[in-house]
Parts: structure tokens; C-alpha cells; sequence
């Protein structure tokens, strides 16, 4: 390049150099012009020249590998120049660095560190295990989905014969004409496909946060071409450490990688499934920026990428995706699909019931022809047939098939009241009201939790209350349980039927139901004590997540039109006064009151602590808003630190134990990812870590977010708290050693290579057996106290709460409202006052207020109390002050005038008045001096 660059730049300059020379120039230009013209664009090269945007990524890992092979010539060359004899030579050949083998910096064990940590940034959701389900069912039924690929739209979109420009196509159908089965059909054909592409692949799921949004779309794609190209991890892994997120959330930078890992594929399949089980917004941006995506590739390259959307024909689906190439699934394409499927099923009824071949073919051909393509109806009708107990049963139900999918719904429905015993069917329709209301898709042993709870007796109580037979057996079809230990019901369409059915499910009063079941929950003895092993072990938190993040999600739905559930209502005002009592937490600073939040508890608005429920419910749902948390002084309920203290006990319990049968009952209780992120808002606040490593090395994302690029150096494993310090440690640490014109390897990189602590050198071990990094202090300091930064980091992770995590909860006062229901409710009159109380539970708490007898004896002064709460609160009089106006300087003086205060919020109002403002001087000095110095740098 030099001998053709060179001359170039030299005949420009001369040229350029006088005002004589200007026709020189010109002509030059000209000449330079007519080559340039005669050259093929250098666009359609553009696929040599991406290593240079991943060069200033990957130089210094590859650097480092590259170090360990000159140090070991640099001491051959000693060798040689000082004459060595052989045994001087032996030993130098003992004391060299690590193989080469060993520095690779592509080798997988080398990799492994950067892989674990980009992979817990991301989080993604692996489509494997749904492919794999899919592709399961597929091969039952040979044949089944062959016609897709002979459909002349689809081999213009899929065959690399075939250029149909732009490359994106949309597949549509009615809802459970078996889009998905053939989303996996297509995956598989494009996997098989030579040159390989890249096959990107996305299940989408109704409800569930991280199934049905642009961000769990990219960032399970970023993991996929990461898998299929190890080349791509060093991009990734300086993203993370100049990431502030423990997991990736941040919209411009997933839409930047992900932009440009696809920029690197030569040949991509982009597929889709579900859009329409997104809500409208994220269905928007899908489809927007994948459109763009395709529609804005290169001409000289307009089918590198193709992607196809996979969702229901709707009024949004046409809005979105207007234009583009369609497939629409008819009958006629699915009927010998259906007839195949029907086959097998027809087989299987005829040996349970002894009827002839040729009736179990009349049999199939019918069930065909009856659902007009819609594999989902032909699914269920083939269900209730098998569930039939009687042949005369079965010839009932072919007299006449139901001609859609809801009238099967309807036939399975009636099929668990009318055939069910009493109690199996109260449990069915119970099951099924939690699934539809439920927030997010509840786990058996959180079911299981909520079904136990026993409000009389104020006590979760497993043995006599659980179901003792699986969800399966109590709903039959209509529910199936996950892989990852959910119960879901078995389609989309399943909700809708029984939301819309107010036969089946008052949605309205369930919610409130529900409601009141996760408050009357958390007011339970076991939330209003020092949690212990014996109530850890007894299962009684093992719907405490699930209440504690969305009682105020079912107050609102339910609340929001109330019409005809006043009982309800008084029921749930109920409840509200105890959770109150008991939680409240006295804010020095009020909450602003939306016009909704007004809106929505109005119908509580005549009730004593009416104020103190807006303030409670304000509050919960800003921690439940904001990622970054809210200031202490606004928390006014205690939820967060009664969910930290039960955590702690719970994970004590199974890390002081290796008794199998000990930890079988908290899986069984609290299933097997027990180490959760404290912040409400994070998503592993409810699914967990298996092991409390991995939920530390999450925790550290949090408090300390930003990383060394370096990862030999320690601040790679440490972290720091702001971009601030990280940046300051990169300029004193690691500054540029050499631009890309300096040669390789420089002589201070020789001298590097050849010191002992050269990176390389460290050991894993080593790096594992690091302390843990310091939290992140705050830039206004609050107190020099241990004490202070424990309740900081505490309140930190209470009030930072997003809305992202959902689930559901109800309690065992089934018996009580199974009496309601009757016509028989339950009053209970205070004998001493003229309150009355619909549950036994609250009169009972409200009795203490009324006896001279005082259980609970302060352990500080002589004063008794009646209630825990009482003692609780009265025991805060006798904190130690422990906010002290102090701190130390990096001189060492110090600073403050040393007066202590009993909270945090009245030091932060010292340091607001003038004699404060004098206190705190020096140290606002100190940082002024190093943020004007860092500028100067």
C-alpha cells in the first residue's frame, strides 16, 4: 500500500504547494478521478474491512498473548548474545512464561471469564429448549408442515436462488392454525442450509416481560451470534465493563451492538414468532427496527439478511407490516396436516375403546373436516374425546364437533364442573382464577404457598392445606406446566375465553380477591417477627415475593371499577388498616399524589388512615418505578427491609446445612434459586441465582458497574462506582502506550512482558479469592459509621423498584369467603368498642389494643407493650445516634464538627444549614479540586 498511497500523496502535494502549479493539480485530480471511476465500488468489499472496527477491541487481549512470545525470544536473544551453555539454556527454557498454547487469548479456557460475565449481563432468553419442543412434536406426526416449503412466496423469501427484494416476509394465521410448529420447521431447513447462515431465532409470550419485548429479542440474539462466532466476544465484553447495568437494559446501546454484530454476518435468517403476543408498543419497535434493518441493506448486498415475521393477521399486524411479502395459512394448506395428527390420535382412542379401524378413519376424517385447518380446535377436541369414560360418552360428543376454538374451551369446562367431585372442582376453578389474574406466570410451590395459607389460624400450613394432586390432574388440558417449574394455561386464547366469560371468572372480584389475600398475607405472625429456621422451613415466605410486589398491581386493577363488589371492598378496607399498622414506616418526606392514585382509592377515602394508605401506596409504586431508587425519607412502608431479613435467614438456613432431605423441603418450598438481587426493579429480585457467587457477582454490577477494559487488572474484577473513576484509573493506569503507526512490540512492552507481575501471570485462583468489592458510597456523605452504610445500601435496595416483575397471590380465607359466597358472612363485634371485623384474624389483633396485659417487654427500659408493631416502633426511641457530621480527608485531617444525629435524613438537614454548610466545606473542596483537575486532563 505504501508504494501506491505514497506517490499519491506526494504528486498532491507538490502540486499543491504553489499557486503554479494549479493546472498540475487540476489535471492530477482529473487523472485520480477517471481511475477511481474505472474501480468497482469498494462497497461490495465492505465484509474485509470489518476487522478494523474490531481491532481497538481485541488488540490489547491479543496483545497480551502475543507479550508472553516476546519475552521468551527477548531471553533466547540474551542467551545467545552472552554465550549461554547448555545448562544455563535448560534453566532458561524452565523459567519461561507460559506456553504459547496457554496465552492464546482465543483458547476457551481463556475466554471462559469474559463469556460468564457478558452472559449475566445480558440474561437472554435461549429459544433452544422451545426449538427443541417444537421440532419434539414435529416428529411425532412425519410430514407435518412440508407444504410451507413449496410455496412459491416462501422459496422467493427463503432459496438463496432467488433474490426478492427486500428480503422480509410475513407469515399470518388465525390464532392455533400452528404458525409456531412451522416457525420451527423453517428454523430447521435454514440450518441446514450450505454455506451455514446464521439463524437468529425468538419465541415470543404473552405476559411475560422477558418473552415479549425489543430488549429480550436483542440481547437473546446478541448471545446467539456470539455462540456462533467467538470472535465477537471481546466487543461484547468491552461493552459490559463500560456498561453501568447489571443486566442490559439501556435501548441506543443493544440497538448499537446488535446493528453491528449483524453488520459482521455474511449470511443471517432473522425469525420471529408471536408478535402478536407483544403488547403494542414493543410490537411497534420490533417490527420498525428490524424493517429498517433489511430495507436499509447495501444493493450490493440486498439478501445478506432476511427476516421473517411470524403473528396473527390483525388490525396492528397490517398497520405494522404493511407491504411486505404474505403468506396466509388457509384450511386447504393444513388440512392434510390436520388429517395426519388426527390419524395418530384416532389410533390411540380406538385401543382405549375396541371400535373398528374404519371407524377410528371415519372418526379422524371428520375431526378434519370439522376444524377447517386449526390445529389448536383439532387439539382439544382430540383431548376431550380421550377424556371420555365411556363409549357412549365419545359418540355423544361426535354427534357434534365444535366449530371453534372457544366452543372446545366450553366443552372442557362444563366436562370439570359437571364431571369433577366438589372439592376437585373448587380447586380447578380456584387454580384457574389465580392463572388468568395472576401478574406473572406463578410457580407450582408459590401455588402451592398461597393455596396453604390459613388465616384463622394465622399460620401457613402445608400438610393440611396444599393440593395433593398436580395442576394437570385438577385443569386437565387447559393448563401445562413449564420447564422452568411455571404453570401456564395451554394457549393465548385459553385466557381470553375464560376473561371474557364472567360464568367462569368475575375478573373484577378475583382481583380483589386477590388483593386482599397478598395484604392479609403479609400482616401474618411470620412478617411480623424476626424471621426464624422453624418458619423458614415450614414454607410460610414462599409467596412472599410475589405479595410484596404486586398487592398494589391487584389493588389498582381491582379498584379501578369496583361496581357491585362493595363487600369486597369492605373486606379489603379491612385488611388494609392491619397491613398499615403493622408496615407503616413514617416518611420525613411526602410523596406527590397522582390524579389516578386519587382516582383509584377513592372508594377508601372515609377511612381513619386514608392519608397513610395514599402515602403507602404513592411511595410502593414509585420504588416500583425507579431504577435509581428513591431517597429514604420518601419510604413509608417497611416491605423492603422485612424482605431483606427473611432472605438472609432463608439463605443461612440452606448454606449452614447439607442435610439432602433439609434442602429438598426448601426446593420444594422455595424452589432451587433462593440467592436473590435485593433491588426491586431488577428482574433476579424474583427469579434468583442458584448460587450465592453468581448473586454477588450480580450485586457488584450494581454497586460498582464500570470496569477496567483490561481484564488482567484488578479493577477488571472490582469494578469502580462511577464512569468518573474508572476513566481517572484508565488515564493513570492504562494510558494509550502506542497509536496504530507505532510498530509492535515496542520496547517498553518488551520490558512489560519480561516484569513478574505481568498480567498473564495472574492466577484464576487468585482472582476468585479476591475480596469483595466495597458498595458504592454516595457523593454526599452521610455518616462514618458501619451502621450507616449498611442501612444505606439497605434502603438503596429497597427503593430501587422497577415494574418489570409480576406475580400473584391468595390466602387460604377460602373457607371464609366460600361462606360469603353462600350467603352467610361472618361478623366478628368487638366487645369493648363498637368496631366490627368480616375476619377473625384482624379482631384479634385489634383486641390487644384493648387489654392491660403487655406481652412484649422493651429490652432497654421497663416499658411493656401489647402488640410486636408497638414494640417495633417504640424501640426506635432508643437508637443509638449513629449519623455522625464527620468524615476523613485523603490528607488524612479530618473534617465535621462531630455532633451525631438518630437519622439520616436530619444529618443531610445539618448539612443544609449554614453551620453545616461550614462542616462539610473541606470535603466539597476535595472533590471540586479533583473534578477540575480531571478536566484539566
Amino acid at each position: 500500500m505504501p508504494f501506491i498511497w505514497g506517490p499519491m500523496a506526494t504528486l498532491l502535494e507538490i502540486t499543491s504547494s504553489s499557486s503554479a502549479c494549479t493546472k498540475a493539480f487540476d489535471e492530477l485530480v482529473g487523472l485520480y478521478e477517471k481511475v477511481g471511476e474505472a474501480l468497482p465500488l469498494l462497497q461490495q468489499y465492505e465484509g474485509f474491512f470489518l476487522w478494523e472496527r474490531l481491532f481497538d477491541t481485541n488488540w490489547k487481549t491479543i496483545k497480551v498473548g502475543l507479550l508472553s512470545i516476546v519475552s521468551n525470544i527477548v531471553r533466547h536473544r540474551d542467551a545467545i548474545q552472552n554465550q549461554a551453555n547448555h545448562s544455563q539454556m535448560t534453566d532458561s527454557e524452565d523459567t519461561q512464561t507460559e506456553p504459547v498454547s496457554e496465552s492464546d487469548p482465543f483458547k476457551e479456557e481463556n475466554y471462559r471469564p469474559q463469556r460468564l460475565a457478558v452472559c449475566h449481563w445480558l440474561r437472554p432468553i435461549d429459544p433452544t429448549a422451545d426449538q427443541d419442543l417444537f421440532s419434539k412434536i414435529r416428529g411425532e406426526y412425519p410430514g407435518i408442515g412440508r407444504w410451507l416449503l413449496d410455496n412459491e412466496t416462501f422459496k422467493g423469501w427463503f432459496d438463496l436462488r432467488y433474490a426478492r427484494i427486500p428480503p422480509l416476509l410475513w407469515l399470518t394465521g388465525l390464532p392455533g392454525a400452528g404458525k409456531t410448529i412451522l416457525t420451527s420447521l423453517i428454523v430447521e431447513e435454514a440450518q441446514k442450509l450450505m454455506p451455514r447462515p446464521q439463524v437468529l431465532i425468538f419465541y415470543c409470550k404473552q405476559s411475560r416481560p422477558e418473552h415479549n419485548t425489543f430488549l429480550a429479542v436483542a440481547r437473546s440474539f446478541i448471545l446467539q451470534l456470539l455462540n456462533q462466532d467467538k470472535g465477537l466476544l471481546l466487543y461484547l465484553y468491552r461493552k459490559h465493563c463500560d456498561s453501568n447495568e447489571a443486566v442490559l437494559s439501556s435501548m441506543p446501546l443493544v440497538q448499537e451492538m446488535l446493528n453491528f454484530l449483524l453488520s459482521s454476518c455474511k449470511s443471517a435468517y432473522i425469525i420471529i414468532d408471536g408478535l402478536d403476543e407483544c403488547e403494542r408498543e414493543e410490537r411497534k419497535v420490533i417490527t420498525q427496527w428490524f424493517r429498517h434493518l433489511i430495507e436499509s441493506l447495501p444493493k450490493s448486498a440486498p439478501d445478506r439478511l432476511r427476516c421473517l415475521f411470524v403473528s396473527q393477521d390483525d388490525r396492528i399486524g397490517v398497520k405494522d407490516l404493511q407491504g411486505l411479502a404474505k403468506i396466509d395459512i388457509e384450511p386447504q394448506d393444513n388440512k392434510q396436516d390436520v388429517l395426519v395428527y388426527s390419524q395418530a390420535q384416532a389410533g390411540e382412542l380406538r385401543h382405549k375403546f375396541e371400535f373398528s379401524e374404519e371407524e377410528s378413519s371415519r372418526i379422524a376424517v371428520a375431526v378434519t373436516d370439522s376444524v377447517k385447518g386449526i390445529f389448536l380446535l383439532a387439539k382439544l377436541i382430540w383431548i376431550n374425546l380421550m377424556a371420555q369414560t365411556s363409549l357412549a360418552d365419545v359418540e355423544e360428543q361426535l354427534n357434534e364437533f365444535p366449530s371453534e376454538i372457544n366452543s372446545a374451551y366450553e366443552r372442557i369446562m362444563d366436562r370439570i364442573i359437571r364431571q369433577a367431585p366438589h372439592q376437585m372442582k373448587t380447586g380447578a376453578l380456584k387454580l384457574l382464577e389465580w392463572l388468568v389474574c395472576a401478574k406473572r406466570p406463578l410457580k407450582w410451590h408459590e401455588i402451592q404457598c398461597l393455596k396453604s395459607i390459613n388465616l384463622d389460624k394465622e399460620c401457613v400450613d402445608f400438610a393440611r392445606h396444599k393440593f395433593t394432586v398436580s395442576g394437570k390432574d385438577l385443569c386437565g388440558s387447559l393448563v401445562e406446566l413449564q420447564a422452568d417449574g411455571t404453570l401456564e394455561l395451554i394457549h393465548v386464547s385459553a385466557k381470553a375465553f375464560l376473561t371474557g366469560n364472567a360464568r367462569y371468572i368475575d375478573i373484577v372480584a378475583k382481583e380483589l380477591e386477590l388483593a386482599c389475600i397478598c395484604i392479609d398475607y403479609l400482616n401474618l405472625p411470620a412478617f411480623g417477627c424476626q424471621p426464624t429456621k422453624e418458619r423458614v422451613l415450614n414454607g410460610d415466605y414462599g409467596f412472599m415475593d410475589y405479595a410484596v410486589l404486586n398487592w398494589i398491581r391487584h389493588l389498582e386493577v381491582g379498584t379501578l371499577n369496583i361496581g357491585g363488589h362493595e363487600d369486597k371492598v369492605g373486606e379489603l378496607s379491612e385488611s388494609l388498616e392491619t397491613f398499615i399498622r403493622n408496615h407503616w414506616r413514617e416518611p420525613a418526606t411526602s410523596v406527590p399524589i397522582s390524579e389516578g392514585t386519587k382516582k383509584r382509592l377513592e372508594c377508601f377515602k372515609a377511612l381513619d388512615f386514608y392519608d397513610q394508605l395514599e402515602q403507602s401506596v404513592a411511595s410502593w409504586k414509585k420504588q416500583l418505578r425507579l431504577s435509581k431508587g428513591v431517597r429514604s425519607r420518601e419510604v413509608a412502608l417497611d416491605l423492603g427491609d422485612l424482605t431483606l431479613r427473611v432472605r438472609k435467614v432463608l439463605e443461612e438456613t440452606v448454606t449452614s446445612s447439607s442435610d439432602p432431605s433439609m434442602h429438598k423441603t426448601i426446593n420444594d418450598k422455595y424452589g432451587n434459586m433462593i440467592f436473590k438481587c435485593p433491588r426491586l426493579t431488577c428482574q433476579f429480585f424474583v427469579n434468583g441465582f442458584f448460587t450465592e457467587k453468581e448473586r454477588d457477582s450480580h450485586l457488584d454490577k450494581h454497586t460498582r458497574p464500570f470496569r477496567c477494559t483490561d481484564e488482567g487488572c484488578s479493577g477488571s474484577i472490582f469494578g469502580f462506582a462511577s464512569i468518573r473513576e474508572r476513566d481517572k484509573h484508565l488515564k493513570d493506569t492504562h494510558p494509550d502506550e502506542a497509536s496504530h503507526d507505532r510498530e509492535f512490540p515496542t520496547d517498553e512492552d518488551v520490558a512489560r512482558s519480561m516484569r513478574n507481575d505481568i498480567v498473564t501471570q495472574e492466577t484464576p485462583a487468585a482472582q476468585e479469592e479476591a475480596p469483595s468489592p466495597q458498595p458504592e458510597t454516595g457523593h454526599l456523605p452521610e455518616s462514618d459509621s458501619e451502621s450507616d452504610s449498611e442501612s444505606d445500601s439497605d434502603s438503596d435496595s429497597e427503593s430501587d423498584s422497577e415494574s418489570d416483575s409480576v406475580l400473584e397471590a391468595e390466602p387460604e380465607e377460602q373457607s371464609q369467603l366460600r361462606s360469603r359466597e353462600r350467603g352467610k358472612p361472618r361478623h366478628f363485634q368487638c366487645p369493648h368498642c363498637p368496631n366490627v371485623y368480616g375476619k377473625k384474624f384482624n379482631l384479634k389483633s385489634h383486641l390487644q389494643s384493648h387489654t392491660d396485659e403487655r406481652p412484649f417487654p422493651c429490652p432497654q427500659c421497663t416499658k411493656s407493650l401489647a402488640r410486636q408493631t408497638d414494640l417495633k416502633r417504640h424501640q426506635k426511641t432508643h437508637q443509638e445516634k449513629q449519623h455522625v457530621c464527620r468524615g476523613v480527608l485523603k490528607n488524612g485531617a479530618t473534617w465535621g464538627c462531630g455532633k451525631a444525629f438518630s437519622r439520616a435524613d436530619t444529618l443531610k438537614t445539618h448539612y443544609k444549614s449554614e453551620a453545616g454548610q461550614r462542616c462539610i466545606l473541606p470535603f466539597e473542596l476535595e472533590n471540586n479540586d479533583e473534578q477540575e483537575f480531571g478536566e484539566l486532563i
